[in-house]
């Protein structure tokens, strides 16, 4: 399927109240998903093992830096304070 046929049923299969920006996101979602099906055809694509050892790596590195959590400000967004190395 061309790239403007694409276009087309997705424009189609939205519907008549679809928006500008709507549409917009979705064309950058589809951009996405092709640009990561292709990596993955070229091999470029990283073990789910992988990711989650380096997800685990980092988080041990960050939970070190970490602090307990501050009182939520008035805005309701709560803080979290690190510590800064000397």
């Amino acid at each position: 399927m061309s790239a403007k046929q694409k276009i087309m049923k997705l424009l189609r299969e939205s519907g008549p109240d679809l928006t500008v920006d709507q549409a917009i996101y979705k064309l950058e979602i589809l951009r996405r998903i092709e640009l990561g099906t292709a990596q993955l055809d070229r091999g470029e694509g990283i073990d789910h093992d992988e990711i989650v050892a380096r997800w685990d790596e980092n988080a041990k590195a960050t939970s070190d830096e970490m602090v307990a959590p501050r009182k939520r400000r008035s805005s309701g967004r709560l803080m979290v304070h690190c510590r800064r190395e000397a």
